[in-house]
């Protein structure tokens, strides 16, 4: 199978883009170098040339120091104009390998990827359409989902909905824990796990701003029975301590004695025009790779 034009979810961006090593960055910071041993060399040139006796033992000491400096110089330009003509080059992390691994063996075979539907997974796709109403109560406008899936040629997604100059994607959180854990990201959303999806989003849809909500809602009877389940299953207690258990889960799972405005958490994430502008250079990478993984892993007898 050819993966050259392959197409990657705006999910799968978390994956590929952490800890990439691009090259124009080990360019940059030869060029700087670069022009550090150059003024090196200049000032040793410099205070050589000033040295009236060139057969002194100071001429001497200096114009070894100015050699000394000029091969310097001419070793870090070397290397800077090597990386020069590689800026487009980035090695991937060994993260992303694990990633693209499973991306090759789902295409490869047929088979899905290990990111099977879980029950955290479940109550976001069922509450998907709650989720919008509910923050639509508490914003005053009722947000529309939108249908409209978009490519560039490198990533490809679908988002939940835009207003004005905005992308937003809604989250339903699990349960009331994993709902306030999320308040850390108000003054550092750069580290909200999905940051490299809006940045995505906000690539395809050109957009300056996004905002990923994260709502309370109450979870599913489906699910809540099935807790109830998965708990019976490994009591060991009194029956009496068995019906608290189960009352304590359902408590647990039900929001709706909240305030509507107290179960809506927002995150704003800025445009990063230099993430953005590095996305297609790590699908390159990516794509490389899938192309060169090993189809055979053993040696033909003779």
């Amino acid at each position: 199978m050819d993966y050259s034009n392959r197409l990657f979810r705006v999910s799968s961006l978390g994956h590929i883009m952490p800890a990439a090593e691009f090259f124009e960055d080990k360019a940059e910071e030869a060029r700087v170098k670069k022009l550090e041993a150059f003024g090196k060399y200049n000032k040793y040139k410099e205070e050589y040339s000033v040295i009236a006796n060139k057969g002194t033992m100071t001429a001497e000491k200096k114009a070894e120091q100015m050699n000394k400096s000029y091969d310097e110089y001419h070793a870090k330009r070397e290397l800077f104009e090597m990386l020069d003509l590689s800026r487009e080059r980035v090695n991937i992390s060994e993260g992303c390998k694990t990633h693209l691994l499973e991306v090759w063996i789902a295409s490869e075979f047929g088979r899905a990827t290990k990111d099977i539907r879980n029950k955290y997974i479940q109550k976001g796709i069922e509450m998907e359409d709650a989720g919008l109403i509910a923050y639509g109560i508490v914003k005053g406008w009722l947000p529309e989902k939108s249908t409209e899936r978009k490519d560039d040629g490198f990533i490809m997604g679908e988002i939940d909905y835009t207003k004005d100059d905005t992308i937003y994607d809604n989250k339903s959180s699990w349960d009331i824990w994993t709902f306030y854990k999320n308040v850390r990201y108000l003054d550092a959303p750069n580290s909200n796990p999905y940051f490299p999806n809006m940045q995505g989003y906000m690539r395809l849809w050109d957009k300056p701003k996004s905002k990923v909500v994260y709502t309370l809602l109450d979870t599913p009877a489906k699910l809540i029975e099935n807790e109830k389940k998965r708990i019976q299953y490994d009591f060991t207690g009194s029956e009496e301590m068995l019906v608290e258990a189960l009352e304590e889960v359902e408590k647990n799972l039900i929001y709706s004695d909240i305030p509507i405005d107290r179960r809506i958490i927002e995150i704003n994430i800025d445009r990063d025009e230099e993430y953005i502008r590095r996305i297609p250079l790590v699908v390159k990478a990516c794509r490389e790779f899938l192309n060169n993984i090993k189809t055979h892993y053993y040696e033909m007898d003779n």
